[in-house]
């Protein structure tokens, strides 16, 4: 039986400097508004918040009734793959596939994770990916090589769905997986990466004009709380 758990880490995911999931959007830190999203969904049965080691303190000080209150548990780690180290082991043993999210990625719609979660019986490895919005030019310290039409590019995202013993593996090689052993999935172009204070209002813009999610229900155990 498929038992899956979420990681979210707050790294970045290319050695960038650190501290974009903490940026708030509408009174928020964007690593809550992006936790939400995994809240309440059945097959889901853990879910891991990665911290910096520098934030954790200020994290437990600030955050931990809340974060204990949804069930979310608290590992650090400087890395993106120290962080997924860390959350790994402290995996229950009954989770058999991971998602692993970029904590500053807060505009995902249900629907997107729906389909992750429904890869997980198919596929090891499993990735959103959209497509490019307008052609890019490809780079070599600051030179200019070639335009690459959009058509044939698309945008890599998180999150991803490992089965378990891909994330060993990627925890070991400190590599995510290759092209080759990821299944691309379509997801909505509005999933971006919160990189500044200045994105702030765009993600604003978009969680609003994200599609909603089927449920009627209440999507998270804070959805009445005004803090």
């Amino acid at each position: 039986m498929t038992k899956l758990a979420t990681i979210l880490f707050t790294a970045h995911p290319e050695n960038g400097p650190a501290g974009h999931a903490l940026i708030k959007i509408d009174g928020r830190e964007v690593f809550l508004k992006s936790i939400d999203a995994f809240l309440n969904r059945d097959p889901i049965g853990q879910i891991l918040l990665c911290l910096t080691p520098d934030f954790v303190e200020q994290a437990k000080n600030k955050f931990a009734s809340h974060l204990m209150f949804a069930g979310v548990k608290v590992v650090s780690g400087t890395s993106m793959f120290e962080q997924l180290a860390s959350a790994a082991a402290k995996l229950s043993p009954d989770i058999t596939h991971v998602i692993v999210q970029d904590a500053a990625r807060c505009v995902v719609p249900s629907e997107d994770i729906d389909q992750l979660i429904e890869a997980a019986d198919k596929h090891d490895a499993v990735a959103l990916s959209a497509r490019a919005g307008s052609a890019m030019i490809e780079m070599d310290e600051g030179n200019a090589l070639r335009t690459i039409a959009a058509k044939n590019l698309r945008s890599l995202l998180f999150p991803h769905m490992y089965a378990r013993q891909i994330l060993d593996e990627v925890v070991k090689h400190r590599q995510l997986p290759s092209l080759g052993q990821l299944k691309l999935i379509d997801g909505h172009p509005f999933n971006v990466r919160v990189n500044s204070p200045a994105d702030a209002s765009l993600i604003k813009t978009l969680i609003a004009q994200m599609p909603k999610p089927k449920s009627t229900g209440l999507s998270n155990p804070f959805d009445e709380a005004s803090w």
